[in-house]
């Protein structure tokens, strides 16, 4: 029997080359959501929290990091984790794999270093106002906005797949809010 199974893996029928893909196709997102958050956000928050307790001067390098702390948070920790979750859920929901996992690394690479970026440049852009960092601001925004319109092309092509949608009632009764949510990623990374 074990023979049979080890197979049936090395050769997959034309119902299992539409199999599901492995939890393991999506780790890397959880994982550099949980690096970026425990080593990023947690640091900065660290920064921020020092900085009052010691009664340093408040000015606008304060707020670039309040706000590189929230992004970084935001987008990374739990930005990252969802959509590790919604790669995994929505198409075991939808009846039909995961479209374009290949580019999987890429949107990790891509949107790791987008936050990376504006980590950096947003606060040290207020303390020496120089080129480079308003450069990697820039570049933080187009790396972003290729992760997350890379993320949504996946998510509506998995959707727009066989079967019909109507055919998947528990997809059907969640397909606004995830409409919603979808709708609101993308308008905020290109606001952002």
């Amino acid at each position: 029997m074990s023979s049979f199974l080890s197979t049936l893996r090395r050769h997959p029928t034309k119902n299992q080359s539409r199999s599901q893909a492995p939890f393991a196709a999506v780790a890397p997102l959880l994982g550099a959501g949980l690096l970026l958050g425990a080593s990023g956000g947690f640091v900065l928050a660290a920064a921020l929290t020092l900085s009052v307790a010691l009664n340093l001067p408040i000015g606008l390098w304060w707020e670039a990091l309040v706000q590189a702390h929230g992004h970084l948070q935001l987008y990374g920790w739990a930005g990252l984790f969802v959509l590790g979750v919604a790669f995994h859920f929505l198409p075991r929901l939808r009846g039909a794999p995961l479209r374009f996992p290949r580019l999987i690394p890429w949107i990790v690479g891509a949107q790791v270093a987008s936050l990376l970026l504006r980590a950096f440049s947003g606060p040290l852009t207020t303390i020496t106002g120089a080129l480079v960092w308003r450069i990697g601001l820039v570049l933080s925004g187009v790396l972003e906005c290729f992760a997350i319109g890379s993320v949504l092309a996946m998510l509506v092509a998995t959707a727009r797949q066989q079967p019909t949608l109507r055919s998947r009632p528990a997809l059907w009764s969640v397909l606004p809010f995830l409409t919603c949510a979808l709708t609101s990623l993308g308008f905020a990374s290109v606001v952002n």
